[in-house]
């Protein structure tokens, strides 16, 4: 599913986020930065040990901040939707060399949460 936001693609893809091709991952973490299980786990094993290494060297952010390096916690997958989408499309709406904006989710459920926001959401 895809929305044209200014020059902006907003595109919803549902699959496994390690075998995308994109150039950047964003994800949420705890804290500390510990890739554990879930999606931190699966983004650990298939980018390797690097991954861990520059978490440990930055060494943690604060709850709700970020981090560069090259649905957790049982929060509210539409609350989620509503959040993320949001907040992309109002980013995409503003100055940005961004062209595309892609949510990878995991499974038909999440994905149907997410189109579902979307195409309820003005653009």
């Amino acid at each position: 599913m895809k929305r044209q936001i200014g020059k902006v693609t907003l595109e919803l893809v549902q699959g496994d986020i390690t075998e995308i091709k994109t150039d950047a991952i964003v994800n949420a973490a705890n804290t500390a930065l510990k890739l554990g299980g879930g999606v931190a786990g699966a983004i650990a094993r298939k980018g390797g040990p690097k991954i861990q290494e520059e978490c440990d060297r930055i060494g943690g952010t604060f709850v709700g901040g970020a981090v560069i390096t090259t649905g957790i916690f049982g929060f509210p997958i539409d609350r989620c939707a509503q959040i993320m989408l949001n907040t992309a499309i109002e980013y995409a709406k503003g100055h940005t060399n961004l062209e595309k904006i892609a949510f990878c989710l995991y499974g038909a459920e999440a994905f149907e949460v997410f189109a579902n926001k979307l195409e309820k959401l003005p653009g």
